[in-house]
């Protein structure tokens, strides 16, 4: 392992053990990681064919994504796929919510969960919440 990945790997660990903000008292988890990932020309989710997988949340212009190659965004749609099984203390109670947040997102995005369409940003990496 070279020394520019260490140091990654110390950032990424540093950034998690600090987020969100210590003062604040809620259940909350990282959605970082190996996702699903297809640049497809898809328009729907149930039409994209996944070819591989990316590091979140790198940009798949960077080395950090973990992409073989380099991905151009412009000609296609990239998509992007996880599995999230909450545990009994993350689903919410009848008066409350469950919120989706992703700190930056490049541009446009749409968010489907279990299938269904649940949110639509856009926007130049600016944060994007869902309930």
């Amino acid at each position: 392992m070279t020394r520019a990945v260490l140091t990654l790997d110390k950032a990424v660990d540093d950034a998690v053990a600090t987020h969100p903000r210590p003062h604040l008292r809620r259940a909350w988890r990282s959605l970082d990681g190996w996702w699903d990932f297809a640049p497809d020309p898809a328009e729907d989710p149930e039409d994209v064919t996944f070819t591989g997988q990316i590091q979140v949340p790198y940009a798949p212009q960077t080395r950090a994504s973990g992409l073989p190659q380099v991905v151009d965004p412009a000609p296609t749609t990239l998509w992007y796929r996880t599995r999230v099984d909450p545990t009994p203390d993350e689903v919410p109670a009848r008066h409350e919510r469950l919120l989706l947040h992703f700190g930056a997102v490049d541009w446009s995005a749409e968010v489907y969960v279990n299938g269904a369409f649940a949110s639509r940003h856009e926007g130049g990496y600016t944060p994007l919440r869902s309930t």
